[in-house]
């Protein structure tokens, strides 16, 4: 991966925990149980995005020959989508 994109990931990881940490002040201010959910739904993408720079750190591994295709470049891809999934299942709270 490049470099590049593991500065996209860490940049969106550092705003997206900045935005929920600001929603949930808000929520501790107004009480209101839409901030609520929306800094539970922040912290989800932040999620998403811890999982999004696991998947990538992964995928730079060498391929070994007892599981050639666990760690081939195809992983970050797998990663990514279940990252992708997962967090917009947590998030409609199923």
């Amino acid at each position: 991966m490049h470099e590049g994109s593991r500065r996209a990931i860490v940049a969106a990881f550092a705003a997206n925990l900045g935005i929920a940490l600001a929603k949930f002040v808000a929520f501790l201010f107004t009480g209101a149980a839409s901030m609520l959910a929306e800094s539970v739904h922040s912290v989800a993408d932040t999620g998403n995005q811890a999982l999004l720079f696991l998947g990538s750190a992964r995928a730079r591994r060498a391929r070994s020959a007892s599981a050639a295709s666990a760690t081939s470049g195809r992983s970050w891809w797998r990663w990514c989508c279940s990252a992708s999934a997962r967090c917009s299942r947590s998030a409609k709270g199923w």
